[in-house]
């Protein structure tokens, strides 16, 4: 039997392969330019810790393009709305209640993984040594998990999903998502498996569900958990 045109369409209107290939690159080049010019305007060998406002600012940029560009090939190419193109559906309270639990108890985890075998290293436990560098941390934590969900979760993740399969999805998009944390966690080897864990857990809610909602609830309560611990612990020092 053929398919309905309604099939078709709906078909027609989902993001490809070819929108990934296209994606990707254009939001890598431009945070390899965001660093490049970072690093010829500090100079070397300076420590980004030792400019929290700048590392803020480039994070921030780069964060933009992420969703600009995921946005025009998710939503703006296909005629979707924002919230029907990334699959954001109006939580219920079972999702909210859900998220949120599953974000504290991911914060309590990674905090006491931390706690045993940090070394100190990670450049953000640098940057909170300072009052700029606590601001900075803490805007980088409240706005980045949208940033992050809409590209891992929202863009790649359908994609990989249909051409390979959910579990090869998942595993894809955990490594891509760890991958992409690695630079600033070579020094603090801790925050890897965490934040395997982490994006582990998001693209799983993000499958079984089958929307960006619950990831989003997770994420956010998750860092927003690490940003009150934060201030808790400088705030007894």
């Amino acid at each position: 039997m053929d398919e309905s045109p309604a099939v078709h369409e709906r078909a027609a209107k989902e993001v490809r392969g070819l929108d990934l290939l296209i994606g990707v690159p254009i939001i890598w080049a431009a945070q390899l330019v965001l660093g490049v010019l970072t690093v010829l305007w500090l100079g070397m060998p300076s420590a980004l810790e030792d400019h929290p406002f700048t590392v803020l600012g480039v994070t921030l940029a780069g964060g933009a393009v992420t969703v600009l560009v995921s946005w025009f090939l998710v939503c703006r190419k296909y005629r979707k709305s924002f919230t029907d193109g990334f699959l954001i559906t109006r939580p219920s309270k079972k999702t909210l209640m859900y998220g949120i639990a599953v974000g504290i108890g991911l914060a309590i985890g990674g905090s006491i993984l931390v706690t045993l075998f940090a070394t100190g290293e990670h450049p953000f436990t640098q940057m909170a040594e300072s009052l700029s560098g606590l601001i900075s941390i803490a805007l980088i934590a409240l706005l980045l998990p949208p940033v992050e969900e809409l590209y891992y979760r929202g863009f790649i993740f359908p994609v990989i999903e249909r051409k390979f399969g959910g579990l090869p999805a998942i595993l894809i998009v955990i490594i891509w998502f760890a991958a992409a944390h690695l630079a600033q966690s070579l020094d603090d080897w801790i925050a890897i498996p965490v934040t395997c864990a982490l994006g582990a857990v998001l693209t799983i809610q993000r499958r079984i569900t089958g929307s960006l909602t619950m990831p989003l609830v997770t994420h956010w309560t998750y860092n927003l958990c690490l940003v009150i611990a934060t201030l808790v612990q400088v705030g007894s020092e």
